[in-house]
């Protein structure tokens, strides 16, 4: 009887012991962690400005123009800056079938473009029309975000003696940069 005394109280000792072992807490922390890459993408409703058939009422006012000529949209996780330049110094031209026409070299300048936005994470913009140049001009600055939208217009200068009939083409190359 002893025995089984002493035995039942072992194995109640072994019961407690075992629960109050398996009551035990040990914890352990843990990182999470990653880099964001900087992100930026630029995207344009069209890239064909057409001024179409320009006539007498535009050489008579000295320019056309398209107002808003493109509509660019802007995703970027750091601050970024938008540039602009012609991808050379003269448009290219072809005179209208059938005729000799020297080329004009219209000069790029005669382009000249203006920026807007309504959208409060653009922070800078140019106002007034600036002449097109060959090198990196700012179109526009802003904080980060997504589907920033930005408009550009355009007015192409225009001058009888130095714009002969045919078709004149221009192209411009836009950088998305951080700031």
């Amino acid at each position: 009887m002893l025995a089984a005394r002493v035995t039942l109280v072992a194995l109640m000792g072994l019961f407690l012991w075992s629960q109050s072992v398996g009551q035990a807490q040990v914890t352990q922390g843990t990182t999470v962690i990653f880099s964001a890459a900087v992100v930026q993408a630029l995207s344009f409703d069209t890239t064909l400005v057409d001024f179409g058939t320009v006539g007498q009422a535009e050489y008579d006012q000295g320019f056309a123009e398209k107002s808003p000529a493109q509509v660019a949209t802007i995703k970027s996780n750091v601050p970024w800056q938008l540039n602009v330049r012609a991808d050379g110094s003269t448009w290219t031209y072809a005179p209208p079938t059938g005729m000799t026409i020297a080329d004009p070299l219209k000069p790029a300048s005669d382009l000249e473009w203006r920026s807007t936005s309504t959208d409060p994470r653009v922070t800078t913009t140019v106002s007034t029309y600036t002449a097109m140049a060959t090198t990196d001009a700012q179109v526009a600055a802003g904080n980060r975000g997504a589907n920033i939208q930005l408009e550009t217009h355009f007015r192409v200068l225009l001058d009888y003696q130095n714009d002969p009939a045919g078709d004149y083409q221009l192209t411009l190359t836009y950088t998305l940069t951080t700031q």
